[in-house]
């Protein structure tokens, strides 16, 4: 009789154990919209010089025109879709911020073709990145103006740049109208970013 109860205790553990089981991955799938496979989402964010080689620093002048690509690149194994944030910052010689109140000061070539703007200021790669695959360049020059007046001379330009990316998998429904949508239903993203400048602006 006590061998019977045994096995009766271990039946009913392991219904209990395959009920448990069948639950939590019901649960997992109905989820998967906001899931990100962290291990299969990987970017690298290139920003780089006119000769392919990681940006540093250069001088500029005003009126001068500065070799800046900036792409990402999948190098992970599964498909992303990605965005861009590009933050430019003036320090003056004495290490203050100057307010660049004109934009137009300071222009990028942006490929709006590719990219599309968001009203958040990331700008959103049109398509799916394949694993092995880059997106095409978001910016290839950085102009300046040669209306900048004396508060810019001697000054430091910084163009922060942040890439974002996560995974097409279950989000497809998502990017069918606007790919910008795709970013309002997920949560944790894999992020790079890169800090370069431009050092200094001389006086002329």
């Amino acid at each position: 009789m006590k061998k019977k109860w045994t096995i009766a205790t271990v039946l009913l553990l392991a219904v209990a154990l395959l009920a448990v089981g069948t639950w939590a991955y019901f649960s997992a799938v109905g989820t998967a919209d906001n899931v990100i496979t962290m291990g299969s989402v990987k970017l690298a964010l290139h920003d780089e010089d006119g000769a392919g080689q990681p940006f540093t620093t250069v001088s500029a002048m005003p009126g001068s025109v500065v070799n800046k690509l900036v792409f990402v690149e999948n190098v992970g194994s599964g498909a992303f879709y990605t965005r861009v944030k590009i933050t430019p910052e003036v320090v003056a010689a004495n290490g203050e911020l100057v307010p660049l109140t004109d934009r137009s000061l300071l222009t990028l070539d942006l490929n709006d073709t590719d990219w599309i703007p968001g009203t958040d200021g990331y700008y959103y790669y049109n398509g799916t990145v394949d694993p092995k695959a880059a997106t095409s360049k978001l910016f290839n020059h950085v102009t300046f103006s040669k209306d900048m007046g004396n508060e810019y001379q001697n000054a430091t330009v910084h163009i922060y740049v942040t890439a974002e990316a996560v995974q097409t998998a279950n989000l497809e429904k998502y990017a069918a109208n606007d790919v910008r949508d795709v970013w309002k239903h997920v949560g944790t993203v894999e992020a790079s970013t890169s800090s370069t400048q431009i050092d200094p602006i001389p006086t002329p």
